[in-house]
């Protein structure tokens, strides 16, 4: 995985990476999840080193089961073994939640392509 996120990571601007990441890290809007009136699934890996965990060492899932507990009607799916790019660390399991997602939505219980 590192491999391909590796050369697009160095063509970035190093400082503005920086500014990036110093104002999402300071970035509070737990107060507004409640006023979300879509519908919501929220994807997480349980090894995730990127969203901040200090709300709890032993689950590090924390923060994104909050916002699935918080958001009404939304729903929380945890990649168990994956960091914080799903899609990329499991793509299998990933493509089978987000059809699950799709077929929740759709509210017709078909997944898309026929697949479940």
């Amino acid at each position: 995985m590192l491999a391909h996120v590796g050369p697009d990571v160095r063509r970035q601007d190093a400082d503005a990476l920086f500014a990036l990441f110093a104002g999402i890290s300071r970035l509070d809007v737990g107060h507004r999840l409640a006023q979300i009136r879509v519908p919501c699934h929220v994807f997480s890996g349980s090894h995730d080193p990127v969203v901040p965990t200090t709300q709890s060492p032993v689950v590090p899932t924390t923060q994104s089961r909050r916002i699935a507990q918080t958001v009404p009607g939304a729903r929380a799916v945890v990649f168990r073994g994956v960091g914080h790019m799903p899609l990329m660390e499991d793509t299998a399991a990933w493509f089978e939640a987000l059809e699950h997602a799709i077929s929740d939505l759709s509210g017709d219980g078909e997944a898309p392509c026929g697949r479940r």
